[in-house]
């Protein structure tokens, strides 16, 4: 944007080295201005000599907030029993623009904390994504069966997406008592600020971030005891069948705090929203977790294969409707609705309809912030750029959709390793070793998206992005050929 231009002057809050958004700033140029023009004496040509500040009241954000201090200051003047309240001071600006819930600065006090809340629902999508693909992967092989299975492809990919799913919950957890804090050095990882969280966040969201991180770990539990020496059926009984009934109920009550707190059946949100469908597949996909979970508990010694196909269905279309949950989510973050579905107080763009983005100041490099467009200060292309905002989620969930079929064709080599007729353990450390390879190269580029949303139009970089975009494309169809090709060549055993 050029340096005068209107969109950018009414939409970029500065922040200088200490993270403020330039509200101090502006309300020292009020208060000097206020100053010299007393000291002249109430002169006209004092009054007239003043600056307009109109313009940089705009690009501070608090200009609606000076029109009615200067509304309620003239009516006390012309004898109205109550006026405004207080100083047009730059801290008594600060302060009501950052004690109000209506305003951006009340969420996003600081740069450091938007970045920060930018990476945790980030981080957050990016767990509970590929955590339901390996929990769909885990549900599929059971159902299925093929031929050669061993303990490897049938009990690790749960327990791997126990673990990013714990790793997503203990994230919103995170994001959730740290709804406060003001600095991302203040962030606090534990240890909730109950009074400062409870101020600002429904009881629907404590509960349901709370019983999504217990059922998650509640999980793991199980999972991780199935990795174990065999138990004895007592004790299975309790490590593995109990906890799953616990961690399914988590995730029902969890689903269903996520129902109430963006009132999906009350007008709250309509379905137009991605929130809205989010809500609802996460409920329901907990429902069938629960559903596959009771018969472990009410017929632990029935083994047949209808009682399991049913068990192992419902875990699949659940952890199915977790990936489109998980896909809603990112289109969310890219939104900036870093609230998700939890925290919906942080999902600014979505009840503004504007668009939130870090940006420089043109007339002063050294200010970087947050450049907001609200709606009717968007652009007419305004439709290009939400395309756009699609595109970039569409190729953070096929990073994802390739760590993922990297993990699971690790797992089918040993299945093809349990077929050979001769035990080629050499190659099979090369093979493995290579798709661990393929993993970690994926899970970096995971990482610049991280702090890189936007193709950047500067060379070499945008060559860089748009090469690796193209690379990974490439490897993702060859891995999905390689994927699609083993459940072919070992068909189910039950059939």
């Amino acid at each position: 944007m050029s340096e005068g231009d209107p969109v950018e002057a009414q939409a970029l809050r500065s922040t200088q080295s200490d993270g403020s958004y330039g509200i101090v700033e502006q309300g020292k140029a009020v208060s000097e201005a206020a100053g010299s023009g007393l000291s002249q004496g109430g002169a006209r040509r004092g009054i007239r000599d003043l600056p307009d500040l109109t313009d940089r009241l705009i690009q501070a954000g608090i200009y609606a907030e000076y029109i009615v201090f200067r509304n309620n200051y003239l009516k006390w003047r012309k004898g109205s029993a109550q006026g405004a309240e207080g100083e047009l001071t730059a801290s008594a600006l600060q302060f009501q623009a950052q004690s109000d819930p209506n305003q951006f600065e009340y969420w996003y006090p600081t740069a450091s904390i938007f970045k920060w809340r930018y990476t945790m629902a980030y981080w957050m999508s990016i767990s509970y994504l590929i955590g339901s693909y390996l929990f769909t992967f885990n549900a599929a092989i059971e159902y299925f069966r093929p031929r050669g299975m061993g303990v490897i492809t049938s009990e690790v990919p749960n327990f791997l997406g126990s673990c990013l799913f714990t790793l997503g919950t203990y994230i919103g957890y995170v994001k959730l008592i740290n709804i406060a804090t003001r600095e991302e050095e203040e962030v606090t990882y534990f240890f909730p600020d109950c009074t400062g969280m409870l101020q600002r966040v429904e009881v629907s969201s404590v509960v349901g971030t709370v019983a999504y991180f217990v059922g998650a770990v509640f999980f793991n539990i199980a999972t991780t005891a199935t990795l174990l020496p065999p138990l004895t059926e007592t004790l299975r009984l309790f490590v593995i069948e109990l906890t799953n009934v616990l961690g399914s109920i988590g995730f029902v009550i969890g689903g269903l705090c996520e129902l109430i707190h963006n009132d999906v059946f009350f007008g709250g949100t309509s379905w137009k929203d991605p929130v809205w469908w989010a809500s609802i597949a996460n409920f329901i996909g907990g429902a069938n977790f629960l559903l596959g979970s009771l018969p472990g508990m009410t017929a632990p010694m029935n083994e047949g294969w209808g009682l399991q196909s049913f068990v192992y269905l419902n875990f699949m279309v659940g952890s199915a409707l977790f990936i489109f949950s998980s896909c809603l989510m990112i289109i969310m973050w890219r939104a900036n609705d870093f609230g998700l579905t939890l925290l919906n107080q942080l999902n600014f763009a979505l009840r503004s309809g504007g668009v939130v983005g870090v940006s420089s100041s043109s007339a002063n490099r050294d200010y970087v912030g947050l450049r907001m467009l609200m709606p009717e200060e968007a652009p007419s292309e305004d439709a290009s750029v939400h395309k756009y905002s699609l595109r970039g989620a569409f190729f953070i969930m096929l990073y994802c959709w390739f760590a993922f079929v990297s993990v699971a064709n690790t797992f089918f080599r040993e299945q093809q390793f349990n077929h050979a007729e001769e035990a080629r353990w050499l190659e099979l450390i090369l093979l493995v070793g290579m798709q661990v390879f393929v993993v970690v190269v994926v899970i970096l580029v995971l990482v610049i998206h991280s702090v890189v949303a936007e193709v950047p139009e500067e060379q070499p970089y945008f060559c860089v992005l748009i090469s690796t975009r193209c690379v990974l494309v490439m490897g993702a169809v060859v891995q999905t050929i390689w994927f699609v090709r083993f459940w072919l060549a070992y068909p189910a055993s039950h059939i």
